[in-house]
């Protein structure tokens, strides 16, 4: 399989799925995603790096991807691999 069962949501959603509701089955599907997520993470660096951001957008940034508890690193902890099966 090289692509999840069914249409991804936006990535940074799709991190508060597990994975057997996002359709990924196997390592294929589970590379795409986090494809995905590195394509956002990039886009949103640049994105950070145009101009000079202000330390709020920078915090904002840090508290989105690594936030302890709602942060897009911890749901995929969370989400995709507590619930992984092993194997």
């Amino acid at each position: 399989m090289s692509s999840p069962d069914q249409p991804i949501p936006d990535i940074t959603e799709a991190v508060q799925r597990p994975l057997e509701q996002l359709g990924v089955r196997d390592a294929t599907g589970l590379g795409h995603l986090f494809s995905q997520l590195e394509t956002r993470l990039n886009d949103e660096i640049a994105e950070l790096q145009k101009g000079s951001p202000d330390a709020e957008a920078v915090e904002a940034f840090r508290v989105r991807w690594l936030g302890r508890k709602q942060g897009i690193i911890r749901a995929i902890t969370d989400n995709w691999l507590r619930s992984a099966p092993s194997g």
